[in-house]
């Protein structure tokens, strides 16, 4: 069981510090989320550290229920994220513009979609 304490906490870590890495790019233009947050506060990539940070602590703190839950809002704040971009896509298509969702999407966004899924595997209702 204290395994599965350690891949939450190593999990938890990856996804605060994906935070930093680029999450869209376009060409030699990056944008991560803490570019984001640190021009507008009051966005919804503010719950994404904010969340992060609150796992790695409930996983520490040997709260598994709780990690779980902020790992699945990363997690759905993520997937609500990939479904604006296809609409936009979609909507893009109307008029002739073809995006490609994964020639824009960084290595922040993965880590940060594989890390989330692991925290929620891994964070157990009890660890001990």
């Amino acid at each position: 069981m204290k395994d599965f304490k350690t891949l939450s906490l190593i999990s938890g870590i990856a996804m605060l510090i994906s935070c930093f890495l680029p999450y869209v790019k376009m060409g030699v233009f990056q944008i991560s989320i803490f570019d984001v947050v640190s021009n507008d506060i009051a966005t919804e990539a503010t719950l994404l550290p904010l969340l992060s940070i609150i796992s790695i602590i409930s996983a520490y703190l040997n709260r598994g229920i709780i990690a779980r839950i902020c790992s699945s809002g990363v997690l759905l704040i993520m997937l609500y994220a990939i479904f604006k971009v296809y609409d936009a896509q979609a909507g893009a298509g109307a008029y002739g513009v073809e995006i490609n969702l994964f020639s824009l999407i960084g290595i922040g966004a993965y880590v940060m979609l594989i890390s989330s899924g692991l925290s929620i595997l891994f964070s157990k209702a009890t660890i001990e």
